[in-house]
């Protein structure tokens, strides 16, 4: 006669456990906030070996009130490049909150790591400082049987072929749009400066950007009296110019 009172003792407990996650946004039981929020948290930049950015952090949002600091990722087609390393942002949990709606909500989760171009725009913009374009020269080598071939940034290297290329960064963003209901991200088409799409696509992640190439022939012993700028035609981005909207034309 007892087991349906201790049954109905015992859901009443489980409802009470479970409270803390219905009444906030976060999916933490110790967020104490009863509305749907985003938490605020401030990036720290480390580069590998090269130690942390003391000169730009990444401000972004998430719907968590405890963030494990710090995600790393390689980019393989960019290892060469002589200044990039793994990247890793050693995100810190901030007081400040943005109410948000639960539809809202499941914006952020789509988001993510994502964050807005015009919030870290300084960052952005040392990103197009620091990819500037330079030249890569094709060599052979054999191992005895077979000839093979490669790219270096070394224009004396031996087995100089005389084909050269220019290597040319070109970025993207993200947009973020309803899809028969649901929430999806878009990714901008490539561009010579950020600022072509920052409107239309304003979200980015630390590393937005890729590589395209552009080949040249000359003889053998002309290589070593190129220089970039002599035949680089690739559209270059406003280095100068830190404002974040200009009238920079393609």
């Amino acid at each position: 006669m007892n087991k349906p009172k201790v049954r109905k003792v015992y859901l009443k407990i489980l409802a009470i456990l479970a409270c803390p996650f219905f009444l906030s946004s976060c999916m933490d039981a110790d967020c104490k906030i009863p509305d749907y929020h985003v938490h605020k948290y401030i990036g720290k930049i480390r580069r590998g070996y090269k130690g942390y950015d003391e000169k730009h952090t990444i401000i972004n949002y998430f719907n968590s009130e405890y963030l494990t600091p710090g995600y790393e990722k390689w980019v393989e087609e960019e290892r060469d490049w002589p200044m990039h390393y793994p990247t890793t942002i050693e995100y810190n949990w901030q007081e400040e909150t943005i109410k948000i709606t639960k539809d809202e909500l499941e914006f952020y989760k789509v988001k993510d790591e994502l964050f807005k171009g015009e919030e870290n725009w300084d960052y952005l913009f040392s990103v197009m400082q620091r990819c500037t374009d330079y030249l890569h020269y094709r060599y052979k080598y054999s191992d005895g049987d077979s000839d093979y071939y490669d790219w270096t940034t070394d224009r004396n290297h031996s087995g100089n072929t005389g084909e050269v290329r220019v290597r040319h960064f070109k970025f993207f963003g993200y947009r973020i749009v309803l899809k028969d209901g649901k929430y999806v991200r878009e990714q901008s088409p490539l561009v010579d400066d950020i600022r072509d799409i920052i409107d239309e696509y304003p979200f980015f992640s630390q590393e937005c950007y890729k590589t395209v190439y552009k080949e040249y022939k000359f003889n053998k012993n002309e290589v070593s009296k190129i220089k970039i700028e002599d035949i680089n035609d690739f559209r270059q981005p406003d280095r100068e110019n830190k404002e974040l909207r200009n009238n920079n034309t393609k």
